[in-house]
Order: structure tokens, then sequence, then C-alpha cells
């Protein structure tokens, strides 16, 4: 019996030992903890620099479409003109930015007088009239001072006069005048138009601008008497404007000139074609008797 009783306090010492041991185990586990918790504070910095990071990723989508917007483009200007009542002319102050045309609509009659006038503070603003069937009839190119244009207008509808800068932009300011009522009405001839010339009271001059087709000729019909002196000068835009000078015996005084002056033979209507050696011709032609 004795020596059970020695192996069982054998026994109970052991599991002694083993108890001993586990808590050993356990509190050096616990011991252990606070180094864990350095490792979770790294884990917390570092999300905080993440989250950091997190926000200039952010704000650079806002800078970069910042700087993709689009500045908007500038556009043609497009006025209708209008007179106010009892007016005849009308005159407006603009600004055109390069590359782009102010364009102004101006509806007037067969046969009145138009007339247009620009100046710039540049001097760098000028003007294109575009006839209601698309064609060009006069321009004021570039050049020092006020640039004008002075026409009798071939056809009714709406004109178009286009303002461009020839450099950088240009500040302006542009008047045009209508007559009130219609001037010498051309007379329609099938191959051009035919204009009695008249001089007005006390005068023995007269001056008309018109425009003539490729092809056609336009006629000025002047009553005059023998031993009278005549001149004749004409100048174009294309600067292909020439004129022929018929007595009324059919005899031919001038053929393909710019400008002549002679003493007149017969009494009665003188005869002067204008034509163009190229093309259309915008010009001024201007006669005068003594």
């Amino acid at each position: 019996m004795y020596p059970n009783k020695v192996n069982l306090l054998i026994i109970l010492f052991l599991v002694l030992v083993v108890s001993i041991g586990c808590n050993l185990f356990r509190q050096a586990s616990d011991d252990s903890t606070p180094a864990r918790g350095d490792g979770d504070t790294e884990e917390v910095t570092q999300e905080s620099e993440e989250e950091i990071d997190l926000g200039i990723a952010i704000d650079e989508p806002e800078l970069q479409d910042e700087e993709d917007s689009e500045v908007p483009q500038a556009r043609d200007i497009t006025t209708v003109v209008r007179f106010g009542k009892g007016r005849t002319s009308r005159s407006y102050s603009n600004a055109v930015v390069r590359g782009t045309s102010n364009i102004y609509i101006l509806e007037a009659s067969r046969g009145q007088n138009m007339s247009v006038r620009i100046n710039s503070t540049e001097n760098n603003a000028v003007f294109r009239v575009i006839a209601p069937n698309g064609r060009t009839i006069g321009a004021a190119s570039d050049g020092e001072g006020i640039k004008r244009y002075n026409s009798v207008l071939p056809s009714s509808g709406k004109y178009r006069i286009s303002v461009t800068p020839t450099r950088g932009n240009a500040t302006y300011n542009i008047t045009f005048a209508v007559s009130a009522k219609e001037v010498e009405k051309p007379i329609s001839s099938g191959r051009g138009l035919t204009t009695v010339v008249r001089f007005r009271k006390g005068r023995s001059s007269a001056s008309y601008s018109n425009a003539v087709i490729r092809g056609e000729r336009n006629t000025y019909i002047l009553g005059a008497s023998g031993g009278q002196l005549m001149s004749v000068s004409i100048s174009s835009i294309e600067a292909n404007a020439v004129f022929n000078v018929v007595a009324p015996n059919g005899r031919r005084l001038a053929s393909g000139r710019t400008s002549w002056s002679g003493q007149l033979p017969v009494n009665g209507k003188y005869r002067i074609t204008v034509g163009g050696t190229r093309g259309n011709a915008t010009y001024r032609i201007s006669f005068a008797v003594r």
C-alpha cells in the first residue's frame, strides 16, 4: 500500500508543476499585448496617411477639369440697320474680333443711293458691300483715314455690309445713309443699265456710282451743244472700268478710256458706254460740260 501512496504523491506534484507552468505561459502572453498595441498604432498612422493621400487624389481631378475647360469662341455678330422715323442715316459704334465679322443688313430699293463710311481707332477696320444676289459690289480697302463707299443700288432687297479687321481687333464707328427718294432711276436696256445724266441747278458736273457685269455695258445719255467742252473720267475698285464716247451722229470720240476731254462737234444726245476690261467692274464716273 505504501508504494501506491508514493506514486499518487508524485502524480499530484506533476499536476501542480504543469498548472504553474500554464499560468506562467498565460502571464507571458498578457505581457506581450502592448507590443501588439504598438503595431496597431502604426496601422492607424498608416491609414491616416492613406486618408491624406486620398484627399489629394480627390483634389487633382478638380484642377484638371479647370485646366481643360474650353474658352468660348468668338462669333460673327449680325445687326439689322434701322433708321429712326424721318431719318435716312444711322451710325453704330462697335468692335470686331480678329477672325470674325460684324455684319449689317440694310434693306433698300434699286436706284436709291447708299453710302457707307467707317473709321476705326486702330485704323484697321474695312468692309465689303454685298448685293442681295450675293455679289460684292463695293469695298473699302485698308488705308489711312476714313474709308467710304457711295453707289446707286443696282437692285432691291437686303444688302449685307461685312466689317472685318485687317489686323488684331478693331474698334470702329460706321455710318449708313440711303437717299429718301430714288435718284435718277436707270432704265434697263437688256444689256446693262441706261441713265440720263442731269446736272443740278447751277451746276455743270455730276457723278454716278454703279457696277457693270462682265459682258454688259452701262450707258449714260448726256445732252449738250456743239462747241461746248465735255470731260469724262472714271475710276473703279478693280481698276478695270473704261468708257466710250459716241456723238449724236454716231461718230466715236473716245474708246476704251479712263479719262477724256474734248470739244463737242454737234448738238444732241451723247452716249457714254461703260464696261469692264475683265470680270465685273464697280466704278464711279464723272461728267462735266462747260
